[in-house]
């Protein structure tokens, strides 16, 4: 199954965490040797992603205060909603969750530039209501081309770049 698997898989701990398409499969196929947890999509899209060597991604992870799941989903419904809608450098902003709690979000941009507006409109709209719903939450992991501006914001809230060690797209 992970020949058709549209997602992401990460070793987290004990546990192998899936999101993505398709994921009942991938777990089902994996759970012999491993505790797998399988993490729903919350709220999501994807533009035509390019590829001109100035993207910046990002990840990170997050666990729900308990009782904030439906106050966390109706916050990513609106993320995504308002991203899509107003943040034409936005590629890719996808939410997945698991049934125990635990988050994890993915974010691709055009350039620093669009990541940096992402991030401003995040603290103006929907930072408070983050902090009211997360428990705990990773740093962000940047990765692409981020110039020093970025870094700085990312730095400022802990957050790390992570260097390319190799990989593809097919765009």
């Amino acid at each position: 199954y992970l020949d058709r698997f549209d997602g992401c898989v990460e070793l987290k701990g004990p546990a192998l965490r899936v999101c993505g398409a398709r994921t009942d499969r991938v777990c089902e196929a994996m759970s012999s040797s491993l505790a797998v947890v399988a993490c729903a999509s919350l709220a999501g899209f994807t533009r035509q992603v390019t590829d001109t060597g100035l993207e910046v991604m990002w990840t990170t992870l997050a666990t729900l205060r308990s009782s904030m799941a439906d106050e966390f989903s109706q916050l990513c419904i609106e993320m995504v909603g308002a991203a899509r809608s107003r943040e034409g450098g936005t590629q890719l902003f996808e939410v997945f969750a698991s049934a125990d709690g635990q988050v994890q979000m993915f974010e691709r941009f055009d350039s620093s530039a669009a990541a940096l507006e992402h991030l401003s409109f995040f603290d103006c709209d929907f930072a408070h209501r983050w902090d009211s719903c997360v428990e705990a939450c990773s740093p962000l992991r940047v990765c692409g081309a981020a110039d020093e501006a970025l870094m700085a914001a990312v730095a400022a809230r802990g957050g790390v770049r992570l260097p390319r060690l190799g990989g593809f797209a097919h765009i």
